[in-house]
């Protein structure tokens, strides 16, 4: 199967899963790494760069920080995405790293540090340009591939020294670049467990790389017949995501429902559409338009997470509906711009 083709399957599978997560589903993989592994291969590093006759000023930050910690390992996952990056970029050739040559191909991690290329060290710029990876970006908690169509997601716990690493993934083929890397990586590649590879479908997984999905979605799978405004908002509501600024998220993502919603109002009525609240719009718009009764509902879900969200009110807001008003969001998008009143069937 060639690139192209696969990129065409794994778009419509991009697709399929957005609108419908729980019958898609994700596949889940769990890495156990030692601790006492972690420690050698920190350990190895700072030894590295005394050799090489260089102040080892990352790892004396990281051991003034750890002296300040009273238990556990809240440092360790950190540390190792740091001493990975640190070792491929000062000597990529030489131990403890060796000839250490993977090629990564995941390109969109949803971090500022990692979107930021430009403030990053003129060396990390030469070689991203040149397409060669950062480790530590294998450990970031969402990542979108939008070559090949693939949205993961990665979380961690420490239990009894053993740090665990639980990947989720639209398909396999994520999970076997994980499987290289970890298993290449020095000293902690040798002792590594591995799972075996599952398919979850219930709430609690299968929404977990929604984030991901929706950025290939928006990126590259597509056609975008979407204006590039409604891009923003919706990309915007992703990073806040990530962030876990969900007020921002659920606001950016109810903005771009009353943007659509406000153009679907003037391209009907043929004039302006009235300086109105969503909820106040939506009912006129659904008055004079047929809308499924599942996007009524979706509209509906944005617009109450938005209003939580806008009053500060004393109800709780967390993920779950950070996360309903992404997928409401997504849903409605999709309707109008691919299935509604402004979707143009190609010739």
């Amino acid at each position: 199967m060639s690139r192209r083709q696969k990129r065409g399957d794994n778009g419509l599978k991009i697709h399929e899963y957005l609108l419908n997560p729980h019958k898609v589903g994700v596949f889940n993989c769990s890495f156990e790494i030692q601790i006492n592994d972690i420690i050698r291969l920190l350990e190895e590093a700072v030894n590295f760069d005394k050799k090489d006759q260089r102040e080892p000023e990352t790892y004396n930050t990281l051991r003034f920080r750890r002296d300040r910690m009273d238990e556990g390992y809240p440092w360790l996952f950190d540390d190792l995405k740091e001493v990975l990056d640190h070792l491929d970029i000062y000597r990529p050739d030489k131990p403890p790293l060796g000839p250490w040559q993977l090629k990564k191909p995941f390109k969109w991690v949803l971090t500022e540090r990692e979107l930021r290329y430009e403030n990053i060290l003129q060396e990390r710029n030469r070689r991203m340009i040149m397409g060669h990876p950062f480790p530590r970006t294998f450990f970031e908690r969402y990542q979108a591939d939008v070559g090949t169509g693939n949205a993961i997601s990665l979380n961690f716990d420490i239990k009894k020294e053993v740090l665990r690493l639980n990947l989720y993934c639209l398909n396999e083929q994520g999970i076997d670049a994980y499987k290289e890397f970890l298993e290449s990586t020095p000293i902690i590649g040798k002792n590594i467990k591995i799972s075996k590879v599952i398919q979850k479908f219930s709430s609690r997984y299968c929404y977990k790389i929604y984030p991901s999905a929706l950025i290939v979605w928006l990126c590259e799978v597509t056609d975008n017949p979407i204006p590039n405004d409604i891009l923003q908002y919706s990309l915007g509501a992703v990073r806040y995501y990530a962030q876990r600024e969900l007020r921002i998220s659920i606001v950016l993502s109810a903005i771009a429902v009353e943007t659509i919603m406000a153009e679907l109002y003037e391209e009907i009525t043929h004039q302006p559409a009235p300086p109105d609240t969503l909820g106040s719009l939506f009912a006129q718009v659904k008055k004079i338009i047929q809308i499924p009764d599942e996007i009524k509902s979706d509209v509906d879900e944005v617009n109450n997470n938005r209003i939580l969200a806008v009053h500060r009110s004393a109800a709780h807001l967390g993920d779950r509906e950070a996360r309903s008003s992404l997928v409401g969001a997504t849903r409605f998008t999709h309707w109008v711009y691919f299935e509604g009143p402004f979707y143009s069937k190609p010739k």
